[in-house]
């Protein structure tokens, strides 16, 4: 074997076949085919790259890159947040920075794709190289800003920290997991506290007004199934990114494992559901309510009954929730996967600057359990990586 490194960018996400994909990404949620459908909707604001390294000629990591105008605000929380937002209008140079991301936009969450038949001495030997071709890349993007993005603690071990000793790390909003080992709804119900299923038989007694049916076909009502996409995305707390209406529509034409569950009161369409079932787990993939009568219908608990029992029916153990509301969701028996963004400004004045900012960087969890419960939490599910000094998140 010569095993000769060789490395190359790609103007564009996906730059490996199909069974290339399955080889470094055997586990990862999101399949080839939406990452493809991402690639050709677009994301208004993005430019998507990827760099892949060849061990002669056979790709063994897959790093996905993006690069966007990045508000800086969003690595701070409360007052000083909006102070940064203030202060950013007046030098967005500085607090609008240009970034480059390391990272899947739009997908489940982020991780790079590695074989993991090469020697440990190889892939060290492909990270120098990576990171090294990442600073250049960065420079010529006349990005000042590098950062990983949306990995989480399933996919950090992708990740070399030892190193990025000169980034910082930080908290982001966890990854809600429901594990769904019941024979019917009756059993998960019993499995939610007492105070939650009277909340949450409340909230869904408007359920019998409610239609639902299932579709691949979403073309007659993807106009207003778009418009209440943008309304969730623009009510969202989370505002990073937003698919075109081409993703919508297509979709189910890319992915034969994607489904919509549309729901119907009124006459009207309530909200939407868009669901992809992968290697035996479920993607919620996205919700979408209208403006003027989801909230009377309680379309969030409502949808949410909805997907447990197509999971339950369709023996489906593990559902994928995404990140937000995981005070809601960890009460509706998630578990929380912590999330973590990696990053370092090229100007180090710049860096130390955030660094001393860094108390009121970190996300806060919104989890509102006992003191106890709170601590119990924290020591399973938020580990220590070790990046810049004590670095720990």
């Amino acid at each position: 074997m010569k095993n000769n490194l060789t490395l190359a960018v790609y103007d564009k996400l996906c730059s490996i076949s199909q069974d290339d994909w399955e080889r470094l990404y055997p586990v990862y949620p999101d399949s080839i085919e939406i990452i493809n459908l991402i690639q050709d909707s677009g994301l208004e604001g993005f430019e998507l790259y990827s760099m892949v390294i060849y061990l002669d000629s056979r790709p063994v990591i897959h790093i996905p890159l993006f690069k966007t105008s990045y508000n800086i605000s969003n690595f701070f929380y409360g007052c000083v947040q909006k102070a940064v937002n203030a202060v950013g209008l007046i030098f967005p140079k500085i607090f609008r920075p240009t970034l480059l991301g390391i990272g899947f936009v739009e997908s489940e969450w982020s991780q790079i794709g590695i074989d993991t038949s090469i020697s440990e001495n190889i892939l060290d030997k492909c990270w120098d190289l990576a990171l090294e071709k990442l600073e250049i890349f960065a420079k010529d993007i006349k990005a000042s800003l590098i950062s990983f993005i949306n990995f989480n603690s399933e996919s950090i071990n992708t990740l070399p920290l030892s190193k990025l000793k000169d980034y910082s790390s930080i908290l982001i909003t966890p990854y809600a997991v429901l594990d769904l080992d019941y024979t019917d709804l009756e059993e998960y119900m019993s499995s939610l506290s007492k105070k939650m299923r009277k909340y949450l038989a409340r909230k869904t007694r408007t359920a019998k007004s409610v239609r639902v049916i299932k579709t691949k076909d979403p073309s007659e009502y993807i106009e207003e199934i778009y418009r209440q996409y943008l309304f969730v995305v623009n009510k969202s707390e989370i505002k990073f990114s937003r698919h075109s209406k081409y993703f919508f529509e297509n979709i189910c034409k890319y992915s034969n494992d994607a489904e919509y569950l549309l729901f119907f009161a009124e006459g009207k369409l309530l909200g939407f559901k868009l669901l992809i079932v992968k290697n035996g787990k479920l993607i919620d993939k996205y919700l979408g309510m209208s403006q003027d009568i989801a909230l009377k219908y309680n379309m969030f608990f409502v949808s949410w009954m909805e997907v447990v029992k197509y999971c339950i029916n369709k023996g489906i153990k593990v559902c994928l929730q995404g990140p937000t509301a995981e005070n809601v969701k960890r009460q509706l028996e998630c578990r929380l996967i912590p999330g973590f963004v990696i990053f370092k400004f090229r100007n180090k004045i710049i860096q130390e600057c955030i660094e001393l900012l860094r108390p009121f960087l970190s996300y806060h969890p919104e989890f509102t359990g006992s003191a106890a419960e709170l601590q119990k939490l924290k020591a399973e599910k938020i580990p220590e990586i070790s990046i810049k000094g004590n670095g720990k998140c």
